[in-house]
């Protein structure tokens, strides 16, 4: 008798054992079924963020696009009025000489008409040495 009451006891402490971890096992079950909704739930609010972003996304590309199709626009403008200026035999005066070039922005050594030479003839411009607008004169005879 003392056997099996002893077998009985042990079975017992076994199954309030296995109750135990029974319990326990659900407890945790419970605890991970709670953070698993948690994370569903943040997982589709930065979803939603997400898909916000992507349309932000979208939207300020059309922007950029289109501010650089207007910016094209702006610089084929401005090229082609800065031309028309150039060659425009306007009432402006021409400078007598390249300082006044140099003074007037024209920064780069080239050919320029002057109003001081007879029938506003062209002389060379130096704009790089000694600080630019140097007038140079040649007077060939051949």
């Amino acid at each position: 008798l003392d056997t099996l009451t002893t077998t009985v006891l042990e079975n017992g402490n076994a199954i309030k054992q296995t109750n135990s971890s029974a319990e326990m096992l659900a407890w945790e079950l419970d605890a991970t079924q709670e953070v698993t909704d948690s994370l569903k739930h943040h997982i589709n609010r930065l979803s939603a963020q997400l898909s916000e972003e992507k349309l932000k996304n979208m939207e300020l590309s059309e922007n950029l696009t289109t501010a650089l199709l207007q910016l094209d626009n702006l610089t084929t403008t401005v090229y082609e009025i800065d031309n028309a200026i150039k060659q425009c035999p306007c009432a402006m005066p021409l400078p007598k000489d390249c300082t006044e070039y140099y003074a007037s922005g024209q920064t780069t050594s080239g050919v320029y008409k002057m109003a001081s030479l007879p029938s506003n003839a062209e002389a060379y411009c130096d704009m790089d040495t000694a600080g630019g607008g140097w007038t140079v004169i040649q007077r060939r005879q051949d």
